[in-house]
């Protein structure tokens, strides 16, 4: 749909007598609209390969792997990055129903201080890329594109 070849379309657009004269000076400048129509095919592409992919755990972790693939099985091609729950520690918690009843003691998911005491997710990346802050960079970049708005999440290697 979007493909157009423009020298067939100015070429169409010139009347008969001046094909042959002025046909490689309109050829000269199509140029910038060439440019312009590739920048655009390749702005294209990337929003539909960015569309395929949303905040979900299953699509965020298929989106890393598609991404970073060529690196990936450069260096470990049976690890792939993964994305799993953070550490949530089960612990009582204390609430009043109303003021004219006791208390109620229930049980909720508290994830444990030390990792901003919210459940949080973790991008988990092969041990071999430790020491690589682009890819790092590049995945964090990434996942903050995708996360949903205030989730946080933290980056882990593992082996």
């Amino acid at each position: 749909m979007y493909n157009v070849d423009l020298k067939k379309f100015a070429t169409g657009l010139l009347p008969f007598s001046l094909r042959g004269s002025v046909k490689e000076l309109l050829y000269a400048l199509l140029h910038p609209v060439k440019a312009l129509h590739h920048r655009f095919s390749d702005v294209r592409g990337e929003s539909l390969w960015r569309m395929k992919y949303n905040a979900c755990v299953g699509s965020m972790q298929a989106m890393l792997n598609d991404r970073f693939a060529d690196i990936l099985n450069s260096v470990s091609p049976s690890l792939p990055i993964l994305i799993d729950e953070g550490d949530a520690v089960p612990s009582i918690m204390v609430y009043p129903n109303n003021e004219q009843t006791p208390l109620m003691v229930g049980w909720v998911m508290l994830t444990s201080h030390r990792i901003w005491s919210a459940a949080p997710f973790v991008v988990r990346i092969p041990i071999a890329f430790e020491g690589d802050e682009n890819l790092r960079n590049a995945v964090e970049k990434m996942v903050k594109q995708y996360k949903l708005e205030g989730t946080k999440y933290i980056i882990e290697y593992y082996q």
